[in-house]
């Protein structure tokens, strides 16, 4: 009977060694996933971001909330934001996904201060980013999404470029590009 006993408390013992180590590598993922949350955060900086493309131009605002990073893809029309499509990053299953324009789901591959990229779900490791930001300095990114190559340029904080932007169309100006201040 004590032979049972001690067997029995080691095999629990060790269950529960093992899983409070896999507690921990799962804790370990988890901060390592929230690390790379804050790189995505300090590379766009909670800005707003012009897109030039050849044809048309939009815009993109990142805005973190806890370990979520909505994003703002909008146009302006007339004046005002228009076609916006929301999406975020997030964990999934360990990994910080995208689910681009809610149609392509990739995931974060590489990231540090100057590069973020994204791959999709199906790819293999070896083949080349389906989405790429590469910071050439505070004010302006490369970019491309899919087979599209584009420039974003840093403009006005948020709700200060939708109040000029609005105020442009209305008066015929062109404040919102400025980056001036006005103050009292």
């Amino acid at each position: 009977m004590i032979k049972f006993s001690l067997y029995t408390f080691l095999f629990f013992y060790v269950v529960a060694c093992n899983q409070a180590r896999q507690s921990k590598a799962h804790t370990d993922l988890a901060d390592e996933s929230l690390s790379k949350i804050d790189i995505i955060e300090k590379f766009f900086n909670n800005d707003n971001w012009m897109a030039v493309k050849e044809k048309d131009t939009s815009y993109f605002y990142f805005s973190r909330n806890n370990n979520v990073m909505k994003i703002y893809n909008y146009q302006i029309a007339k004046g005002d934001s228009a076609n916006t499509i929301l999406s975020q990053i997030n964990f999934l299953n360990d990994s910080i996904t995208w689910n681009y324009n809610n149609s392509v789901p990739v995931f974060l591959f590489y990231a540090d201060a100057k590069k973020l990229e994204w791959k999709k779900l199906s790819q293999n490791p070896d083949t080349s980013p389906y989405i790429y930001f590469n910071k050439k300095d505070s004010m302006h990114i490369n970019a491309a999404l899919g087979n599209e190559r584009f420039n974003l340029i840093k403009t006005l904080p948020f709700s200060t470029f939708l109040i000029r932007i609005h105020y442009d169309y209305l008066h015929g100006t062109r404040f919102a590009f400025s980056d001036t201040s006005f103050n009292k």
